[in-house]
């Protein structure tokens, strides 16, 4: 499981509902991901540069407590690869306590920039992101 630390900060705060707006999580979740990428050693910007471009394909997203200003940590884990399709779950974790606020499932396939087509992603990527414990 990779962990990041996040603060929501209170620009992050819809000011009329008082709270994070729903768009604004799948920020924060998206962080996250870009986050675990530079971790594995495959930042966003180097695939771009190779022409991979890791494009959603699917987020199914839970909300189960309000997230409001404050320190969060947004989870990955259980990371697949299948064919060309990668997925994970996430999490947005309310902290100090560690309340699950947000679940969301996550999946994504490798597209060539060229031929705007799914492709197998590289080998090493495909590891590097199975691996994570």
């Amino acid at each position: 499981m990779y962990t990041l630390d996040y603060e929501i900060t209170d620009s992050e705060v819809e000011e009329s509902y008082a709270h994070v707006h729903h768009a604004t999580t799948l920020c924060i979740l998206e962080k996250g991901r870009l986050s675990l990428l530079e971790h594995i050693g495959f930042p966003n910007e180097s695939l771009i540069e190779q022409g991979i471009f890791l494009v959603l394909t699917r987020i199914d997203v839970q909300y189960k407590r309000e997230l409001f200003a404050g320190p969060v940590q947004v989870t990955c884990e259980n990371m697949r690869v299948e064919d060309k399709r990668f997925s994970l779950q996430q999490r947005i974790l309310k902290q100090p306590a560690g309340k699950v606020a947000i679940e969301a499932m996550v999946e994504f396939v490798a597209m060539d920039g060229a031929s705007k087509r799914a492709i197998r992603a590289p080998e090493e990527l495909t590891q590097a992101f199975s691996a994570v414990v």
